[in-house]
């Protein structure tokens, strides 16, 4: 047990997002970078970036068009103390699972995601043959939440 250290930790499947902002003496922490650009005046972009990355606020794994601010990616963690991301380590042997079991934990995972993005916005979704579609039509019904567009 590490004592007087801080650590900054996202989901697994990266679902929210968390950007941060960390320099001389303060410490930004937002789901959106804009914010954080906005709060702390560090707003500027970096040098030969290509216009519509810029416009269009895009970010590639954990780098955002600002210069100061990074992206907290999936697996990984921030070290506030020493100012760096670390991967997560793998701390469990990985068991052997037949079919069905790895077919009843992806779809309990697809389950739990969806119920997760219902939560949180109005969804539309087109539904198609696959099993997937079958899935979230069976949510639907589960939340009513989820606005169905069949074609």
């Amino acid at each position: 047990m590490e004592i007087d250290n801080t650590y900054i930790l996202n989901d697994a499947t990266g679902q929210l997002e968390v950007f941060i902002c960390h320099d001389e003496t303060d410490l930004y922490i937002s789901s959106q970078p804009n914010i954080i650009a906005k709060i702390s005046g560090n707003n500027d972009f970096h040098d030969n970036l290509p216009p519509y990355i810029a416009d269009k606020k895009i970010n590639i794994f954990s780098r955002t068009p600002y210069r100061s601010i990074t992206k907290l990616i999936s697996n990984f963690y921030y070290n506030v103390i020493v100012r760096k991301y670390n991967r997560y380590s793998r701390t469990m042997i990985t068991q052997k699972l037949d079919n069905r079991q790895v077919a009843y934990l992806v779809l309990r995972i697809l389950q739990n995601t969806v119920s997760s993005m219902v939560e949180r916005k109005n969804l539309g979704i087109a539904i198609t043959a696959g099993w997937d579609s079958r899935v979230f039509l069976h949510h639907h019904y589960l939340f009513q939440k989820i606005s169905i567009i069949m074609y």
